[in-house]
């Protein structure tokens, strides 16, 4: 087996928000869900820091309460550091694979929240990092 030239340490939960509505026992089929990527890195170093962030739902300010079944707002984080040979298109890779790799750690964390609140467990669907 021959390592990739991208390789990442230290996968780790930055952060995480969750709520629930009490009347709550299933989750909408149209929750909105949305990621964001963020690669920071300095130049000609051949490390970066990716960050994960997903938000399920969307709270209500005023009410402080999800306008959904579920709220959560979670961050992860990997370090990243790669070759030379994969200088040239990097920051699009971090994106790709480290958005994949950050989405597999925090995928398990959000099923097992929502079954611990006592509603079905939120089971993320895959994601097409590439658009």
């Amino acid at each position: 087996m021959k390592k990739s030239d991208l390789q990442f340490s230290n996968p780790h939960l930055e952060q995480i928000t969750f709520k629930t509505k009490e009347i709550s026992k299933s989750i909408e089929d149209d929750i909105p869900i949305e990621i964001n990527i963020q690669v920071i890195r300095e130049e000609n170093i051949n490390e970066a820091v990716v960050q994960f962030h997903i938000m399920i739902g969307e709270l209500d300010m005023k009410k402080e309460e999800s306008k959904y079944s579920v709220f959560l707002d979670a961050t992860t984080s990997a370090n990243f550091k790669w070759n030379d040979n994969l200088s040239d298109n990097i920051e699009n890779m971090l994106r790709i694979n480290g958005g994949a790799v950050l989405l597999s750690y925090i995928r398990p964390i959000i099923a097992s929240l929502t079954m611990q609140a006592g509603i079905q467990p939120l089971h993320l669907p895959f994601v097409n990092f590439t658009e």
